[in-house]
């Protein structure tokens, strides 16, 4: 939610014009000097009065950054810097702080509150200002006190007017009438509940509860699901080693229980109790819309009241997957429940007739013919299929959200003015969130902050839209006496110009496309490539100097006296950079040396192409950097102007709560061709901080602005007792177990390589594209009479699953599947139906009953499907793996979580070596790229990995493994997991997967904890290990 800003607050705690004194000026761009004023100094006196009074001026944005665990002092007041930084985000960049510094310093002193001495310090001037002498008082008090939070004002559109909305993208016009009858509700407040504990004691009966739950459903005319039997085996046990009397539900609790022990059980049932019997409000974060929708249907039958938030984004996506069966009837659609939560039904698009079919809704679009600038909301929010049940969230028991839409959903002003982020709600309304899987889910909170977006393209994308939007706000606007705005335009016109020059060379070069569109590219790697060209160019000249320059380039691609400061004749070699750009100038005369007589006239014409786009995009990048760093400058001119740029707090309320990256703002780039038009699109990676912190700091993230606590917080998962502190690791301690007599029994494990017609193993993982695809069509061929095997095994009582590592790679197995008759009843789970083959996830339950097989992603199927028979009995009972679960080549994501689940131990390396302030935040950053470029530039081919680097990848793998046996174990059934592919043995020397999953376990083969979560699965790796070092 959005709160005052630092200028607001001082003149409401002071008065209004209170620093008019200062004697700056009143004008427009002179306004924007005395807020700058006031900020630094608000900057300079709560670092001074927190801890920090021994540093310099100049390297306060360090504190600033959100690691204080990293960079502050012990001594420094935390909360106190949390909520200055919420207060001065901007100056987390250290160049904006530096320049607004030495605006400050150039203040007459006798105006300022505090001075800088020669070693760079700085302390209150031993004489109070000679006007808003008491200036320390108001800063204090702001420092102190709560940030007020600032609703969001839209005048609502009046019923029995006639109002209009545009489509931009059909260049259609609507024109709709609120219904005249139509009764506006009142906005809604979310309750600030007062945090209380919750207990429940360790001999809790479990059973009777159980019977109560099981009683209600049956009074719903509902299946039983025998609660009571379940809950009967279940017990929940201490893992610290005190005879703990009763569950404390406050802060971070952890919670193990092994695959099959009952954990969603658990959930639900504790869930019941402290709604029904202790009064509390609680709330699950589920992995998926699949899993809401279940969640709710289990909670509903209990009687509990519960809101599902589904983002608006995908609704309809959602919703015609969840409708997309065939023989659908309209008796089954009006008795179906979990079309409540699914409704992507606008109202004004209803009232208007428009019949789009996209996401882009027209809730705060409207406008009358006679103003088209004044904006307004749709009054019927509240009874509308989109937000129908955000309007009911206070009265909810129970609401239940995926991490994308606690994060990116917001409530509507016109249904709560505050307009907060869902985790926003979560956090002041809820007193216990369960997050079952936390160790994937954490995982899922890092990539909703590492994103990709159209960066510019043939149909003009954010660069070219955000552009425009800036020119037209600031057409007509002149700054008196000052630069800014004009300089900030000439940084738009640089964005713009050198975009359009990197994609022309794009598309005149087929190589440097190519490039691009097999990787994620970064600058740095950029530059490597160029300085590879060139030492091609001529090994024997030196190119030292030219490198040099180079540098300068990267760092500050514009005229200024950097280059005179760092280079004899620089201004020249800056004209010449600048001529080069222009086509004025060949490389060649660039350099000022001859090509090898070895190159040819085309990799002449592409060694050039590189490095004109290597410059290009260093201009590039320092141009966006300045148009998103001080876009918060351009809002105290233009505060109505809203643009989507890189790395903006704008993008999301939450960002400024949470950490900057680990690498620092870094752009990435991806090149894609549009599937629709065949258009080419440079993508932008953003990574914007580390999303896991939203889990971890729950309780209290919202503290330092002065909130009260948030909820506790329940993290449950099997996989979270990990013998590497990496992948899918989670920072708090587990202080429980929750154990059943109900869980799994014996795994059988085996490596079946299979062999092609010429008798070849066939190999899948690995493999260029094209011929992974011929490798996964020959096991097509091959896997039915595996599946005979393992139908005949099960005596033709139990299924079983084809893995594979991605809808693409179940694709190729469909192709043969589709074209030849087969014995065997097989489906494929899919997203959309374009064959008889698939099958989506609602329809999941009933096909899995009629069919002897099922093609299925690993990811899609490992966590949260429980595809069971009316006893609770798992119906598959074999996994047949085609390939291994490799992340795929410099996966992005892969790389950040792997850095993301070390932190703890990173911080405590940089702490040990003694360091603080922005040197402990600059060796963090380096030890951060250093893990980075390693894994992105160099490949993971498991023969390549070192033995410790095959470790953390073999936990990697075994995690999604495990999970997908625990689909196989439900009830207590033995299972068998068979891996096809050859890969899973490294045919090298090297050890092969088992032998390192082995390596990995054994020195915990004999803890009770381990077996506990992960017996059955060791067991059967020991007999599969000692049976292929037989063979």
């Amino acid at each position: 939610m959005n709160r005052l800003k630092l200028f607001q607050l001082c003149e409401e705690v002071g008065k209004k014009g209170y620093f008019d004194a200062l004697d700056l000026g009143v004008e427009r761009g002179e306004l924007h000097r005395k807020r700058r004023f006031v900020e630094v100094e608000f900057t300079l006196y709560g670092g001074y009065h927190s801890g920090l009074s021994d540093w310099l001026a100049k390297d306060l944005w360090a504190a600033l950054k959100g690691w204080e665990e990293l960079v502050l002092p012990n001594r420094a007041d935390v909360d106190r810097i949390r909520r200055l930084r919420l207060l001065v985000y901007s100056f987390q960049n250290k160049a904006i702080w530096e320049e607004a510094l030495s605006l400050y310093l150039e203040v007459e002193e006798r105006y300022r509150l505090f001075t800088v001495d020669e070693s760079g310090r700085f302390h209150p001037r031993s004489v109070s200002p000679v006007v808003c002498s008491d200036r320390e008082k108001i800063y204090e008090k702001i420092l102190s006190a709560a940030i007020p939070r600032r609703k969001r004002k839209i005048p609502l559109a009046r019923s029995g007017e006639c109002f209009q909305y545009d489509r931009e993208e059909t260049n259609d016009q609507y024109f709709v009438r609120i219904p005249s009858d139509f009764v506006v509700s009142s906005p809604m407040e979310i309750t600030r509940r007062i945090k209380r504990p919750f207990t429940l004691p360790v001999d809790f009966d479990w059973a009777k509860l159980g019977r109560e739950m099981d009683r209600i459903r049956e009074e719903n005319g509902l299946k039983p699901v025998d609660y009571s039997g379940r809950m009967e085996k279940l017990s929940l046990v201490p893992l610290n080693g005190e005879a703990k009397k009763s569950m404390k539900f406050t802060g971070l609790t952890h919670v193990l229980g092994g695959l099959g022990a009952g954990k969603s059980t658990w959930m639900v049932a504790v869930a019941y109790e402290l709604v029904k019997r202790q009064g509390a409000k609680v709330g699950f974060i589920e992995s998926s819309v699949a899993n809401i929708l279940k969640r709710a249907e289990e909670l509903r039958a209990l009687n509990l009241s519960v809101v599902t938030i589904i983002g608006t984004g995908q609704r309809i996506d959602h919703e015609r997957e969840h409708l997309d069966r065939p023989g659908l009837t309209l008796e089954e659609i009006a008795a179906d429940s979990s079309l409540i939560d699914l409704s992507s039904l606008c109202l004004l698009e209803s009232l208007a007739g428009d019949e789009t079919i996209n996401n882009r809704y027209p809730c705060q679009r409207l406008y009358k013919s006679n103003d088209r600038k004044k904006r307004y909301a749709c009054p019927m929010a509240s009874e509308c299929g989109l937000y129908r049940q955000l309007a009911t969230l206070d009265q909810a028991d129970v609401w239940i959200a995926t991490p994308a839409s606690l994060v990116f959903t917001r409530i509507p002003p016109q249904i709560c003015p505050d307009n907060p982020t869902l985790y926003e709600a979560f956090y002041e309304a809820l007193d216990v969130v369960f997050v079952d899987e936390a160790d994937a889910l954490q995982k899922a909170f890092d990539e909703l902050f590492i994103r990709d977006e159209k960066l510019f393209g043939d149909r003009g994308h954010l660069i070219e839209n955000t552009i425009r939007d800036i020119r037209n706000a600031l057409h007509g606007l002149y700054e008196p006496g000052g630069h800014f705005l004009t300089h900030y335009l000439r940084r738009c016109d640089s964005a713009l110009d050198a975009t359009r020059c990197l994609f022309q060379l794009i598309k005149e070069h087929p190589k440097i496309q190519e490039y691009l569109r097999n990787r994620v590219s970064f600058k740095f790697q950029w530059e490597y490539k160029v300085k590879c060209s060139l030492e091609r160019w001529n090994p024997s000249v030196d190119l030292r100097t030219f490198y040099d320059v180079l540098e300068t380039w990267k760092h500050s691609p514009f005229r200024n006296e950097l280059w005179e400061e760092r280079h004899r004749n620089g201004t020249v070699w800056y004209q010449r950079f600048e001529d080069f750009l222009d086509g004025n100038i060949d490389l060649q005369q660039l350099l000022g040396s001859v090509p090898d007589k070895t190159l040819g006239k085309p990799e002449i014409r592409n060694i050039e192409a590189e490095c004109r786009f290597y410059l290009w995009l260093c201009r590039l990048e320092s141009s966006l950097d300045y148009i998103t760093e001080r876009y918060p400058q351009l809002l105290s001119f233009v505060e109505e102007l809203k643009v989507d740029l890189p790395f903006s707090a704008a993008k999301n309320p939450l960002l400024p709560h949470l950490p900057t990256p680990t690498l620092g703002y870094r752009y990435g780039y991806r090149l894609v061709k549009e599937e629709d038009s065949k258009n080419l699109v440079m993508k932008l990676i953003e990574y914007n901080t580390v999303g896991r912190i939203l889990l971890y700091r729950f309780p209290d993230l919202f503290r330092p602005a002065g909130d009260g606590p948030g909820p506790a917080v329940i993290l449950l998962s099997g996989t979270t007792l990990a013998p590497r502190n990496v992948h899918f690791f989670l920072f708090v301690t587990p202080e429980w177990l929750i154990t059943s007599d109900n869980k799994a029994s014996e795994i059988t494990q085996e490596f079946l390589p299979l062999t092609d017609p010429a008798g070849r193993l066939i190999r899948v993982s690995g493999m260029k594209p094209s011929e992974r695809r011929a490798a996964l069509k020959e096991l097509a061929r091959l896997v039915p009479s595996l599946i005979e095997a393992e139908k005949n095994h099960w005596k033709n009582q139990r299924r079983v699953m084809i893995v594979t590592n991605s809808y693409r790679d179940s694709e190729a197995m469909e192709e043969i599947f589709s074209r030849s008759p087969l014995q065997v009843r097989i489906k494929s789970l899919t997203r959309k139906i374009k064959d008889p083959i698939h099958v989506t996830r609602p329809r999941l339950m009933e096909v899995a009953k009629e069919v002897d097989a099922l093609i299925t992603p690993l990811s899609a199927m490992n966590r949260g499907v429980n595809l069971v028979d009316e006893n609770r009995k798992a119906l598959f009972g074999t996994a047949i793996f085609v390939s291994r679960p490799y992340p795929p080549p410099q996966d992005i994501t892969y790389i950040l979580s792997f850095i993301h689940s070390r932190l703890s131990s990173l911080i405590r390396q940089v702490q040990s070596e003694g360091l603080s302030g922005k040197e402990a935040l600059s060796r963090f950053r380096k030890i951060c790229h250093a893990i980075f470029e390693k894994m992105h530039d160099e490949p993971n081919f498991w023969k390549h990995l070192s033995d410790e680097e095959r470790l953390d990848l073999a936990w990697y793998l075994f995690v999604p493994i495990w999970q997908m046996a625990g689909r196989l174990v439900r009830g207590g059934m033995p299972a068998r997991l068979l891996y096809i592919d050859s890969s899973f043995d490294s045919g090298t020397g090297e050890p092969a997967l088992f032998q390192s999953w082995h390596q990995l376990f054994d020195p915990y083969k004999d803890h009770w904890l381990y077996q506990e979560l992960y017996g059955p699965f060791l067991s059967s790796l020991e007999s599969l290990v000692f049976e292929e070092s037989r063979k």
